[in-house]
């Protein structure tokens, strides 16, 4: 996870190596879930970067300097077209998943129509040879989401976010006036996500605890992903890596005012 935040430096190692942690856990959806996820942030990166070259393998480079954009705009679709291509099977295949991964297809489904939405954007769909199947587009645009998974399974990890009007959402309070969380997940890996449509002025407080560890002796990462205007051109998006040692750890993540 550590690796995760500090990916920019290096994305062709990153995704590299969650391949072949999914090759070893085929029966878990999270590596499946992850490597999507930062493809997604790899065509994003590549499409945005003043210096795309400067993110590209070694083994593209040259043809790079004889194609340039036309190049830059085929990988971050083949990268598009990957990511669509998991995320579809964890939401298809949500009946083989063991018990303890519930729902994590709800969570499959907000990172496929972010994926839709830069597609739209950089106007890449004729580009992109993986479809997204129609029955699970919909638009999904959050002032503020927030998205927590970790690294040990039989684990419980808690999102915690205070909102502005002093309401806290959390696992035991789950539908705020404003935002809500998803499934608490108490084994597994999580993920969970916090979501608000139309934030409130204020300052939004995330927190992470670390409920019940069967990893007595080393505790859990975590992984914290925060952004504002989520599934838009506008997205910002930020991460955090850190430990929770034992039961009852709890991490200040990040604020987030909004005027």
């Amino acid at each position: 996870f550590r690796l995760d935040v500090w990916k920019s430096f290096n994305y062709g190692f990153i995704i590299s190596l969650r391949r072949q942690v999914h090759a070893l856990r085929k029966e878990e959806p999270q590596g499946l879930l992850l490597l999507a996820i930062f493809l997604t942030d790899y065509a994003i990166a590549l499409l945005q970067s003043n210096d795309p070259v400067s993110l590209l393998p070694d083994s593209s480079l040259a043809d790079y300097a004889e194609d340039t954009e036309p190049f830059v705009s085929r990988l971050a679709s083949s990268s598009f077209s990957e990511a669509v291509k998991l995320l579809t099977s964890i939401v298809t295949q949500q009946s083989s998943w063991d018990s303890r991964f519930s729902q994590v297809e709800v969570v499959a489904l907000m990172e496929m129509n972010r994926v839709v939405a830069m597609i739209d954007h950089y106007k890449l769909s004729l580009m992109v040879t993986e479809k997204v199947d129609s029955r699970f587009v919909c638009p999904i645009r959050c002032d503020l989401r927030v998205f927590l998974c970790w690294d040990t399974d039989s684990t419980d990890v808690e999102l915690i976010v205070r909102e502005p009007t002093g309401e806290l959402c959390s696992s035991f309070n789950n539908i705020t006036a404003g935002g809500m969380m998803s499934r608490d997940f108490t084994q597994g890996y999580g993920p969970i996500e916090y979501m608000v449509r139309r934030a409130t002025p204020g300052e939004y407080k995330i927190s992470v605890k670390l409920n019940k560890s069967m990893k007595k002796l080393t505790g859990t990462t975590a992984l914290v992903r925060v952004a504002t205007s989520f599934a838009s051109w506008e997205e910002n998006m930020f991460s955090s890596s850190f430990r929770l040692s034992e039961d009852g750890d709890k991490h200040h993540c990040a604020s987030v005012v909004f005027q």
